[in-house]
């Protein structure tokens, strides 16, 4: 016993005392994307506009507790329907008013007229990346706005079509012509062919006397009508500049018409394909 007293007795006890100091008012608090909203939408989907770009807008509402002025820089950028990849990339918002803790920016967004559709459950996302000058960020990732954007099935093709590579003589056919056609939508199109007679006052070429198709040298061509003809193998897939060739000839002409040019209209429609 006298030993345990003698060690309960050599032992120092130590107080130990922790002062928790208060938190400077709102330190390491991020600011927060408090509302997204899109416009220049209809029913929540934009149209794709053939060969250029659509453009909407996202207005953006962002918060922070240091007050509106703390906020540094807001971002804004679509992701793909995956959620993950990035589609267009974040770029600076403009400030448009501010009060209190809270701020409100508008960044226009443009989609190109080849982007892929993305219908119903399908959406593209719009992200808002929010910082404030402490270098703290928020995001919406939590919530994301989404919007479908729609198919459009579209072409162009010069306005305008030399059948007879710069002239034949009355009862004869003229050399292989070329034609550029370019998708100018986002799906997949084949082509409607059709067009009418060429004439020249009183005097005509009949629409017969063309044929048209898709191979260099007219194999397997068709004779152009004035009722439209689908070219289902044509496949001219969507992209920035896909394009596919249709070839055309005029074959023959009457004899004895009077020189002179012959126009007429030849009608190149796009369906999907």
């Amino acid at each position: 016993m006298a030993r345990a007293h003698r060690a309960a007795a050599g032992a120092a006890v130590a107080l130990l005392a922790l002062v928790l100091l208060p938190a400077p008012a709102n330190a390491l608090v991020p600011p927060t994307v408090t509302s997204v909203t899109l416009t220049g939408l209809t029913s929540g989907a934009l149209s794709p506009v053939a060969g250029t770009t659509a453009t909407f807008t996202a207005t953006v509402v962002v918060g922070d507790l240091d007050g509106f002025a703390d906020i540094s820089t807001v971002t804004v950028g679509i992701l793909k329907p995956d959620g993950v990849t990035v589609h267009l990339a974040q770029a600076a918002a403009t400030f448009s008013s501010g009060s209190g803790n809270s701020a409100t920016y508008t960044k226009s967004l443009a989609m190109n007229f080849y982007d892929a559709a993305a219908l119903t459950t399908s959406t593209y996302k719009v992200k808002v990346i929010v910082t404030d000058k402490e270098a703290l960020s928020g995001t919406n990732l939590a919530a994301l706005t989404t919007f479908n954007y729609n198919q459009l099935v579209a072409l162009n093709a010069p306005a305008s079509f030399d059948v007879s590579a710069g002239g034949v003589n009355p009862g004869s056919g003229g050399a292989i012509t070329s034609l550029s056609i370019q998708n100018y939508g986002n799906v997949q199109v084949d082509v409607q062919v059709s067009g009418t007679d060429l004439t020249n006052g009183g005097s005509t070429i009949p629409v017969g006397d063309i044929s048209f198709g898709t191979a260099s040298d007219l194999s397997g061509s068709s004779v152009l009508s004035t009722v439209a003809t689908t070219l289902t193998s044509f496949d001219l897939v969507a992209g920035a500049s896909s394009s596919r060739t249709l070839y055309a000839q005029l074959t023959t002409t009457p004899s004895g018409i009077p020189p002179g040019t012959y126009t007429g209209t030849l009608t190149l429609t796009a369906v999907s394909g």
